[in-house]
């Protein structure tokens, strides 16, 4: 029977490898972004720069609010709400010839990512109008 200490220094090294592999997993993963080969890498950095896209926007929307008023932020969320309607409706519209196709989400995370930078754009003017008062 091996001793404690050969099995933590297995245990360690097994630990170490798990590690190291997920390490390299996720390198490739954001490599291939920067070239990816495949319909299927093309759509999932698609989807990850939209998702990114969106979060900038999320933190900027909560940004602007810190500048607003009670009824401000009201309008502001009723406004945000008829845009994110608009947003998917139109990129629903404009990748309708793709739908069942493989390239159907590349092109419709596309579509939102790039309308989400614009509106990210909006608030960001609105919180620097603001902020020069």
């Amino acid at each position: 029977m091996p001793s404690l200490s050969v099995v933590n220094k297995i245990s360690m090294s097994i630990g170490l490898a798990t590690v190291c592999l997920l390490g390299s997993a996720q390198a490739m993963a954001a490599d291939s972004c920067g070239n990816p080969q495949t319909q299927a890498d093309m759509n999932q950095c698609a989807s990850q720069d939209y998702k990114n896209e969106d979060t900038r926007l999320n933190q900027t929307y909560k940004t602007l609010r810190g500048h607003l008023t009670t009824k401000e932020k009201s309008q502001l969320k009723t406004v945000q709400l008829a845009w994110i309607s608009y947003r998917d409706k139109s990129c629903e519209f404009s990748t309708r010839n793709s739908v069942g196709g493989s390239i159907h989400s590349l092109e419709k995370n596309s579509c939102l990512s790039q309308i989400t930078a614009v509106r990210r754009g909006e608030l960001e003017q609105e919180i620097e109008r603001l902020e020069s008062r």
